[in-house]
């Protein structure tokens, strides 16, 4: 009897390599880079130290990387998701902030801003890692500002614009953890929006 073509394969367990990079992205997001250690990786990932070095063989640093990079996708998508969410560019604005709550609060307050931690401890002390952050964080505000020119907001005040956007969510962001309270994000998104529409009411005048 033929397999029905609605049957799913089973998905296929992650390689040592995804392992690798999603339990470092997680220890990344709860504890930073500092106080994340070879042994508490491979311990996690259920690998061997050798089999880390396998596939990166820059160690600590390069694993990081690619682990930052996972974690930023997925905040990434977050961002997509909210601000495709919204009726217009306020309201998409405000759901980011709402989501970012939410995906805070589903954490235990735990996991935070994938890159924050790991940007302040590697400005000076890890170049690859800070070059990875600023690129992230970059990703993340043109994903913003696209959404403002969609509203019609110029390109250059989009980008300033995305830039306090981005920046008032992560300090929100570390707000609402630190007091595990989801109203400083809120609070923020809604002022945020309401300095979005106000641009957009300028540029229509």
């Amino acid at each position: 009897m033929r397999r029905s073509s609605s049957a799913q394969a089973a998905p296929q367990p992650p390689s040592t390599r995804e392992r690798l990079v999603r339990e470092t992205a997680a220890l990344l997001e709860r504890r930073g880079y500092q106080a994340t250690g070879i042994k508490d990786i491979v311990r996690a990932a259920g690998v061997t130290t050798s089999s880390l070095y396998h596939h990166f063989p820059r160690g600590k640093e390069e694993l990081a990387a690619s682990a930052l990079v996972h974690a930023g996708e997925r905040f990434a998508d977050l961002l997509r998701t909210a601000l495709a969410r919204g009726a217009d560019a306020p309201d998409a604005i405000a759901a980011c902030a709402d989501d970012l709550a939410a995906d805070l609060a589903s954490t235990g307050w735990a996991e935070g801003c994938p890159v924050a931690v790991t940007a302040l401890e590697s400005v000076n002390d890890a170049p690859l890692l800070r070059v990875t952050c600023a690129r992230i964080l970059q990703e993340w505000q043109d994903l913003i500002a696209t959404r403002l020119q969609s509203a019609g907001i110029g390109s250059r005040t989009a980008a300033e614009l995305a830039c306090m956007v981005l920046s008032g969510l992560e300090g929100a962001e570390l707000l609402s953890r630190v007091a595990a309270d989801p109203t400083p994000l809120h609070t923020t998104g809604r002022h945020l929006a309401r300095l979005v529409a106000a641009e957009i009411a300028a540029d229509l005048r």
